[in-house]
């Protein structure tokens, strides 16, 4: 079954290509009628708004492809069934204009899918660090859905594949880079919501909230940044993130500085993620050392191996001199110096970020002091702007163990008790106390969660 939405502009969206495909084209011109190539006319797009220029012509590709949640958690007594609409959009790139098609996921619980029950939350879920061709929640990965999709809190989660999967697996994925999967995100989320609109679900007065776990956390961060500055249609309740880069270059700085991390593959991610989605020229042979400097390809880019695989590759004992080149290694000069300005760019929570926070979204910010994968002080900073900024912000920073495991349980859990602390609806309390239970019953046997995070 394929539904498709021809309401929003068919033919302002063939306009709006053919426009982005002359002005690309004119690029390979040095001189097009005396204009010079630095001189183009800029194309305001205004992607990620309803102001777009373009029509998202959405088309759902699987009206209902069938899941199970949470099936091996305490003897399946939390086991979920749910369902997904799998759809594709317009976007845009990493340059914010040029015209792309991308896939996302509407997922829920069967109750809701069948409309037997009515849906409590409206969440955007961002991925987590992710590198291997087919994770992606439309395809094999759910992790990062398994708490949300709990039969008690109704929730439809909404979430975009993003620019360099699915359908633009070929290119390289525009990982930790805040303003373009915001973006891409509203695009998913406008779309998203055109379709559960067209599908009569019931949408209208339900919280909206924001969540995502390691580098997700710091795409959640940006997503709120460009709805507080660009979407006032859009009120988000709560904004859930944990463990995350949310300033790479104080994540940067104290792996050289420490000269260790248990997760080797971060940095060659992020920095080959930034050299190619922002085009700066980079060789890897000045970045990194023999023989990642010559595996680029085969190892990142062709996105062939998960992360397991790619830290293997690179060996777990290495240490991060013997991942960065002395270069790659120094912020203040030459290379270093390119990518740390680049890094301030995206920062999230620097001196000279001038976002100022919704004052009615409640922010949760969890890092565990024991993650060997980044510090946690990134993520002290990032509540510490919130605060600074008045935001109103619930921390977590006590010690739950690894990135992995426990932090990763412990972050979501906390995540779905905060969606009903911020909802304040009648039957929250009801719903809080049936989270907890499962959190309770999932931390005093931590065995019924060891293979959740590991597929």
């Amino acid at each position: 079954m394929i539904i498709r939405n021809f309401s929003s502009g068919v033919l302002a969206s063939v306009f709006f290509f053919s426009g982005i495909a002359v002005s690309v084209s004119s690029c390979s011109e040095e001189i097009l009628d005396g204009v010079k190539d630095d001189e183009e006319e800029k194309i305001d797009v205004n992607p990620g708004t309803p102001q777009r220029t373009y029509s998202l012509d959405w088309e759902i590709i699987n009206p209902d492809r069938q899941k199970t949640v949470l099936a091996d958690l305490a003897g399946g007594q939390f086991r979920s069934e749910c369902d997904q609409i799998i759809f594709e959009y317009n976007s845009v790139g990493p340059d914010l204009k040029t015209p792309v098609r991308l896939t996302g996921s509407i997922s829920m619980p069967r109750a809701v899918f069948n409309k037997e029950a009515d849906p409590r939350h409206l969440l955007i879920v961002t991925q987590w660090t992710h590198a291997s061709r087919n994770e992606r929640l439309t395809l094999n990965t759910q992790s990062e859905l398994e708490f949300f999709m709990n039969n008690q809190q109704n929730t439809i989660a909404i979430s975009s594949d993003l620019y360099g999967w699915t359908l633009t697996v070929d290119k390289p994925q525009a990982y930790c880079c805040p303003e373009i999967t915001a973006v891409e995100t509203l695009d998913c989320w406008d779309a998203a919501m055109e379709i559960l609109d067209s599908l009569k679900f019931k949408t209208d007065s339900i919280p909206v909230s924001n969540v995502g776990y390691s580098s997700a956390g710091m795409q959640a961060i940006g997503i709120q940044r460009f709805i507080d500055e660009n979407r006032p249609d859009i009120d988000i309740a709560l904004t859930a993130v944990g463990a995350s880069p949310f300033d790479i270059n104080i994540v940067w700085q104290d792996y050289v500085n420490k000269n260790t991390t248990s997760f080797v593959c971060a940095l060659p991610l992020i920095m080959v993620a930034y050299n190619e989605t922002y085009n700066l020229g980079l060789g890897y042979d000045d970045i990194f050392m023999p023989p990642l400097c010559d595996s680029i390809q085969e190892w990142i880019l062709d996105k062939s191996y998960n992360t397991d695989g790619i830290n293997e590759r690179i060996g777990m004992e290495k240490t991060v001199d013997q991942i960065l080149t002395p270069a790659a290694r120094d912020w203040t000069q030459g290379v270093g110096l390119t990518m740390y300005h680049k890094f301030r760019e995206n920062s999230l929570c620097d001196s000279t970020v001038q976002w100022k926070p919704n004052p009615n979204t409640q922010f949760f910010v969890m890092h565990s002091p024991g993650d060997s994968y980044m510090t946690w002080q990134a993520s002290v900073r990032m509540a510490a702007f919130l605060n600074e900024r008045g935001a109103k912000v619930v921390t977590d920073f006590n010690d739950s163990g690894d990135h992995v495991f426990n932090a990763a349980y412990v972050f979501l859990l906390e995540s779905c008790l905060m969606l009903e602390k911020s909802s304040n609806m009648e039957d929250s309390q009801a719903v809080i106390d049936n989270i907890q239970y499962m959190y309770n019953s999932i931390k005093e046997n931590p065995e019924q969660y060891s293979n959740l995070f590991n597929k």
